[in-house]
Order: structure tokens, then sequence, then C-alpha cells
């Protein structure tokens, strides 16, 4: 079942959505530039405090959505309408619709992010995105390992289901040029269970796809256990810039379009306005 509820329209068959790109399958969305993420207001540039940031609000007495919605855990700054992250305490914790369930088969994340490597980072399980449990297991992140502090070697995107799969050079350049990217994410789980297909994607179009054998499961998150982008509790931060957009998409959901349409029309229709305020 999707997060975020949609509001039918009397006689007509169709329902309404706070945001053109979101359908059936949209379990969360946040969009710096959109007034509904902060609750009508969109902030001036400078700092948010500790609770503060951008959530899935509702907009109508039956709601847009069902869960509660987290925000910033320190001090961070908003530029250029996005959330800026450069400390390595610095995370965005996100609604629970981002949180994967034990149950996940076939789900997609885009972002819209300027990205830079941590010049102090260092190590193999630093995160630009995480769905993890204090106890140090990942149901879904994207992530990469830095070699010498600065130097990324690799990005990669793992589940529960499988060892991480290695990303394509040209999205992990993408990822850490300091540029304006649109990034996409999709697992699909086998329909016998046995193996993962990742597949990703850069500024609307699908890069590649690659195949994992099934070695483990997805677990049940608590209540206290969440998702989020910047520094995760199972590891460093490979968060070093900016976040404008992220969308959390669950395909098997009846009405949920194909993830690569997804990921064709958030590019169309997000490009112009989040690079006319990106510099």
């Amino acid at each position: 079942m999707a997060y975020i509820q949609q509001i039918p329209v009397n006689g007509t068959g169709d329902k309404l959505y706070p945001d053109a790109a979101m359908d059936a399958g949209t379990r969360g969305l946040l969009d710096m530039l959109d007034p509904w993420s902060w609750g009508g207001t969109l902030p001036a540039n400078g700092g948010l405090s500790v609770g503060d940031g951008p959530k899935n609000y509702p907009l109508a007495e039956d709601g847009w959505i069902e869960d509660a919605a987290r925000a910033v855990t320190s001090t961070m700054l908003t530029v250029g309408g996005g959330i800026r992250f450069v400390d390595t305490d610095d995370i965005l914790r996100l609604p629970v619709g981002f949180r994967h369930k034990v149950d996940d088969r076939h789900v997609g994340l885009i972002y819209w992010a300027k990205n830079l490597p941590d010049p102090l980072g260092a190590g193999s399980s630093n995160t630009i995105y995480a769905s993890a449990t204090a106890a140090a297991s990942y149901n879904f992140s994207i992530g990469a390992a830095y070699g010498d502090p600065g130097v990324v070697t690799e990005a990669r995107v793992r589940t529960g289901y499988s060892a991480a799969s290695i990303l394509p050079t040209v999205l992990r350049d993408a990822m850490f040029d300091g540029a304006l990217h649109q990034i996409g994410v999709e697992f699909e789980l086998s329909s016998d269970d046995a193996s993962i297909v990742y597949s990703s994607y850069l500024d609307g179009l699908f890069i590649s796809s690659a195949t994992r054998t099934v070695t483990g499961t997805m677990f049940a998150p608590t209540s206290a256990e969440y998702a989020a982008f910047g520094q995760h509790p199972v590891g460093g931060s490979t968060m070093n810039g900016t976040l404008w957009r992220a969308m959390m998409q669950e395909l098997e959901v009846e009405g949920a379009r194909a993830f690569a349409d997804t990921v064709a029309l958030d590019y169309e229709i997000n490009k112009a306005r989040i690079l006319a305020v990106s510099g």
C-alpha cells in the first residue's frame, strides 16, 4: 500500500496528487522547491533548526499521508532552495514511506542533487541514502567506497536480498562531479526469489542493469528505524552537496507506471525549475 493517499475526484474516476510525477505507487516525495513539502510556505535560504525540514504534509481533511514526518537531526542550511549537506552529522531523516519493508520486491528511488566527494571521506560503507537499522543492517542503500580521502573508487547499491552491486562508472562520476543530476536506482526481485536486478538511471535515461544472486532477506524495521540522506548510523556520509528532490516508488502497486517512465517524466518536468535555482 502506498503511504501517500490519493484524493478521488467525484464522478471522474481521476485522483489528485500534489505533484505531477506522482502516481498510485508513490510512497514518499520531498521537493524543496514546492510549498507542499514545507507545509505551505517555502523557507528563506538560511539555517534549519533540528526538527525542521521538508516533510510529506497533509493537504485535505482525509490527508495525503499516513506516516509521521521526519526532518533534519542537526542544524543545516537551505541553499538555492535545496538542503545543504556539509558536516559529517548532517542527516535528513525521511518520512516512513521511504523506509523499506520486509516484503518490498520492486521499488525505485529518484533524487536530484549536486554532490562532491567528501574531502575527508574514507572507508567502504559510506552512504548517500540508506534505509537501515541501528544494528548495521541495510534494507536498501546507495553509497560509495573511498580509497584515499576524497577519492571515490566505486559507487554501489545494495539491499537486504544480496551483496552490493557496483553502479556503472558513468553514474558514479555523475554522482560526485558537483553538477546537478537526477539519479535513479531500481531493484526488482525475481518471481522465484532467486535473483535480483538492479537498474540505474541518469538524467532521465536508463543506463544499465545488473543481476545478483539472492543471498538474504529484508528485515521488518521498527518504528525507531528510518531512511535518510546523509550520514547514517551504519556508515559515514558521501553526501557532500545539496539535495533538491527525492521520490520513492513502489512499482508493484496497481496504477504505478514503469519506473523508466516515471524517471523520464520526473526529469522532463523538473530539470528547468531545479536548474534555475541550483546555480
